[in-house]
């Protein structure tokens, strides 16, 4: 008969495995990232950098147009930043989209996402969310609103608390972001 007691450095082992397997089945899904996603248009700005800004999108929704502005503003405050804009909006045409894409001059590559499955895994709820992607850490560091200048109540000239602006500064010199989310204002894309 074995003694019990022998077994706990196999238990150790085997707890080991599954722990490491779990890591990298996380990585597998962040590396697959796009998985969910067809793309409708490639982007003009950089190819590969350490952060990605995936942004919930809707042509429809009042409060996107206030963005598109913003977003180039942050391309050109961060050249290496990738943006993509995520379009989960069912019944909007992606020729529709390639049209607006060029008419607004965006330089963003621009991703349909029909099921909703890419926007969900990532927690983006409504139209103007982001999530910002460190592809050196494989996760999102931060999620929710560009900033608090814009809402369906008010317009602000300028920006009083630019949380991605923030989040992205603290993320590229390895600090702690806070807050890693905030509440975000925009079209609800689902329950």
């Amino acid at each position: 008969m074995i003694d019990p007691r022998a077994l706990w450095p196999l238990r150790f082992v085997l707890v080991l495995l599954v722990l490491v397997s779990c890591a990298q089945g996380e990585r597998r899904s962040a590396l697959s990232l796009r998985q969910d996603l067809t793309l409708v248009r490639a982007s003009e700005g950089p190819a590969a950098g350490r952060f990605e800004l995936f942004v919930a999108h809707g042509a429809a929704c009042p409060l996107m147009a206030q963005r598109y502005q913003d977003l180039k503003e942050l391309t050109r405050e961060w050249p290496a930043l990738r943006i993509s804009l995520v379009n989960a909006v069912a019944n909007e045409d992606p020729q529709q989209l390639l049209d607006l894409a060029r008419e607004l001059a965006l330089p963003f590559a621009l991703y349909r996402d029909a099921t909703q499955k890419f926007v969900r895994r990532l927690e983006l709820k409504t139209i103007t969310a982001v999530a910002l992607y460190d592809h050196e850490q494989e996760r999102v560091v931060y999620r929710g609103a560009i900033d608090d200048r814009v809402s369906f109540d008010y317009v602000k000239a300028r920006a009083e608390l630019p949380y991605l602006r923030r989040a992205l500064a603290a993320a590229s010199t390895g600090q702690k972001i806070s807050p890693a989310a905030t509440r975000t204002h925009g079209c609800d894309l689902y329950d």
